[in-house]
Parts: C-alpha cells; structure tokens; sequence
C-alpha cells in the first residue's frame, strides 16, 4: 500500500509536469489558460465534495450547506484563494518559457520561501538541520542556473533562450506565492482545527470566482467567439485531472506513509521528469544540472527527515504537503 501511494506521486508530478510542458509547446489551436484554470478548479471542489460525502460521520450529522457556514470564516480564505490563482496563471505560463529540469528543481525552493514565511509569521524556530538543508537547497538551485540546461530547437520546441530570466522569476515569484499562502492556510486550518475538506471547498469557492474573474477581464471575446472548451483535447484534460489530483495524492501520502517517504517521492520525480524531458524534448542534461539536482534531493530528503523526527505523524503541517501544482 504504501509504495503503491509513494508510486503514485512520483507518477503524478512526473506527468504534470511533462503534460504541462507538451501542451504549452504543441501547435495547433491554443486553448485558454484561464479557462484551464476554472475547469481545474471545479474539478478539485468535485473531489472534495466527493470526499466531505463519503465521511459517514459528516454526512449523517450536518446539513452539506454548512461548508459556506458561517460567512466570516470563509472571507477568511480570499487572500490564499487569491494568490494561489495567481500561482495557477504562472504554472500555465513557466512551462512555455522554462525547461522541465529548470522549472521542477527550482520550484522546489517553495519549501525555502515556506520556511522563512513559518519563521516570520508563526514564529516557528527551524533546527540547524533544517536551516543547513535549506541553504543546500538554494545552492542546488543557483548551480543548477550556472549552466541550465536548453531544448534542442525542433518543430515542437521553440527557442527559449530570451525568456529564460523572465521564466525564472515567474517561478522564483510563484514560490513567494506558495509559501505565503501555505502558511496562511496552515494557521486558519489550526485556528479552527476544521475539517480539510470542509477548508477545501471554500477556498475552491474563492478560486472559482477569481477564475471567472481572470476570464472576465483577459479572455471574454476569445470566449463568446469560440466558447469555452477552444482547443481542448484529452492531453489538456488529463493534464487538468493530473493537476487537480496533486493535492490529494500528497494529502495521502502525508496519511498513510511519513515525510522522509514524500522527500524520497520528490525526489525521484525530480530525476524521472528530467530523464523524460530529455527523451521526449531533447533536453541538454549538463553536469551542472545533475550537481545541482543532486543537492537539491538531498536538501529536501534531509530536511523532510529532520522534520519526521521533530514532529508526530499526526500533526504534519501544511509545508509537508506542498506540491508541484
């Protein structure tokens, strides 16, 4: 059981991340990030309801209503909901600008602008080890960049190089995002000690009207003209199911095994979506690269363990459970 749910993380994030790239670089008719992006919303708000019905105990003692009960505390979501929808918008555009090596070993600096945000605003105190992985992380990161590896121009790849720094701190810019919003959402959910799927649908609730909002103001004419499913195939639709699964599958993961095995996970999945980038999309892999990812595993096997040792299964925070998408 538990390699099969460790098997099936690697295999999510290894696919998104891959899907990602391949949908953003395909010609063809181009379908909508924005309307991607409502589409991944109303798919992780299904789940969740899917879930909140399956729990017997909740079915059976509440009215389903209640999740958008009481008001006060559902605003209370609108500044996660916000940013993780500006955080959705970059993971659509990173993959046209940035490799699949690049963008998956540096995203993982999430967990460095997580832990800064823990310190700052939860006042959580980090062990040596924990700051030690932490630097290793971002020197990992940097020499990576020193000699990042390029896709061979073909037919499908363009020419990347001119965008390569705006990709960057696309990513750099989503990490920000991720860490701020992680720690919010950690301290709303142990304020209250409320249900994660309860949490789960009214801030899929927020995303959903800022998704509507996003198409509102950038894509209103291209959908009149030609509707909301323009360009759709089934890549694109199993790339949003891909997307949608992730915080699930984690949420699994953080359950039912322990945070040394999702390190190890992340890790394997960092390896195997950069062997397949080079397989699939001719991508460079330079010994920079494999140094630098090998520092980046490492830091994040070394500090998922450190934390395992500090902290009981059953009071895993929210920076154990941060993913890719």
């Amino acid at each position: 059981m538990k390699f099969f749910i460790l098997f099936a993380l690697v295999v999510q994030n290894t696919c998104t991340a891959i899907l990602l790239r391949y949908i953003s670089i395909t010609r063809g008719t181009k379908f909508l990030f924005s309307t991607a992006i409502l589409f991944q919303e109303i798919i992780k708000i299904l789940i969740s309801m899917g879930f909140l019905l399956y729990n017997q105990k909740y079915y059976k003692s509440q009215n389903f209503i209640n999740p958008f009960i009481p008001w006060r505390e559902v605003t209370k979501l609108i500044v996660p909901a916000a940013l993780y929808a500006i955080q959705n918008c970059i993971h659509y555009l990173a993959p046209l600008l940035l490799d699949v090596p690049t963008m998956q070993v540096t995203y993982q600096l999430k967990i460095f602008t997580t832990a800064l945000f823990l310190y700052v605003l939860l006042g959580r105190k980090l062990s040596y080890k924990q700051w030690s992985s932490l630097f290793l992380l971002a020197s990992g990161v940097c020499l990576v960049h020193t000699c990042a590896p390029l896709e061979k121009k073909t037919a499908t790849v363009p020419d990347l190089a001119q965008n390569k720094a705006y990709g960057i701190c696309l990513v750099l810019l989503a990490c920000i995002f991720s860490g701020f919003a992680t720690v919010y959402y950690e301290k709303i959910l142990k304020a209250q000690n409320s249900d994660i799927w309860i949490r789960n649908i009214q801030l899929g609730f927020w995303s959903l009207i800022f998704a509507v909002v996003n198409i509102l103001i950038f894509d209103l004419s291209r959908v009149l003209g030609k509707g909301l499913l323009q360009g759709y195939s089934l890549v694109v639709w199993a790339t949003l199911v891909a997307n949608s699964l992730g915080g699930l599958i984690v949420s699994v993961v953080v359950k039912y095994t322990d945070n040394i095995s999702k390190g190890f996970a992340t890790s394997v999945s960092i390896l195997s979506s950069s062997l397949l980038s080079h397989i699939i999309f001719k991508t460079a892999l330079s010994p920079f690269f494999f140094g630098g990812a090998g520092l980046v595993c490492a830091a994040v096997f070394l500090y998922s363990r450190d934390v395992s040792e500090v902290q009981a299964p059953n009071s895993a925070s929210l920076l154990k459970t941060t993913s890719f998408l």
